[in-house]
């Protein structure tokens, strides 16, 4: 079986239709029976394109808002996950007093029918802004199905600003692994590393909102 998981879905659709577009034009030129002008080959061009952009227009809808509602979701084998989840991070990694780092987090999770980016506010010092905000760049699915989602990815954490407590914050480049299942549908856990300090963790998270606001916030 062919293995199309390397391929992008999104520009890999657009690509199918733009070609089946083309094909339809030149199959309608090298088919007419009369010459064609200037007027009848812009007709045709019409004619090939607006189904084409209708169809296209059709999915992007469906691949960012449709696919979310339970009737319309038969295409998409992953569940929805999408919203706001409030938790604390445990780190192996440690503060200036040698005590292990813990962290009060938002981890925010983007997702369309094709795509996941998973966003994460951290704070520091009981501070209520984030003191660094961390943005998946890349992610591969390990496991899905309707019952549970498990998928690793690569993010990037830069600081916003330096931590009493933890000194000078730097950029850094890590990777996780987001686990979800049914059982307990409003929690998703995550284990990571982070390269640079050589240090690993784990976040409990539980949703506090279906929408994203972008920032860190305490459930009230």
């Amino acid at each position: 079986m062919k293995n199309f998981n390397n391929y992008k879905p999104k520009i890999l659709i657009r690509v199918i239709l733009g070609l089946t577009a083309i094909v339809f034009l030149l199959t309608q030129i090298l088919l007419s029976n009369s010459s064609f002008t200037l007027d009848v080959l812009l007709k045709e061009i019409f004619k090939a394109l607006v189904p084409t952009g209708i169809i296209l227009g059709i999915f992007e809808y469906y691949n960012k808002n449709l696919w979310k509602y339970p009737i319309l979701n038969k295409l998409i084998q992953v569940p929805n996950i999408e919203g706001s989840y409030y938790g604390n991070l445990i780190s192996t990694y440690r503060d200036t007093e040698n005590h292990p780092i813990t962290k009060e987090c938002v981890i925010e999770i983007k997702q369309t029918g094709t795509d996941f980016i998973i966003y994460g506010y951290y704070a520091c010092d009981d501070e209520k802004k984030a003191s660094s905000i961390s943005e998946s760049l890349s992610y591969s699915l390990i496991s899905e199905g309707k019952d549970k989602l498990e998928l690793a990815y690569y993010y990037v954490n830069r600081p916003q600003k330096p931590s009493d407590k933890y000194g000078e914050l730097n950029q850094h480049n890590g990777s996780g692994i987001l686990s979800w299942n049914t059982l307990n549908s409003d929690a998703i856990a995550i284990e990571y590393y982070n390269k640079d300090r050589n240090s690993k963790g784990h976040i409990q998270l539980t949703k506090i909102s279906t929408d994203l606001k972008g920032e860190f916030y305490r459930p009230i």
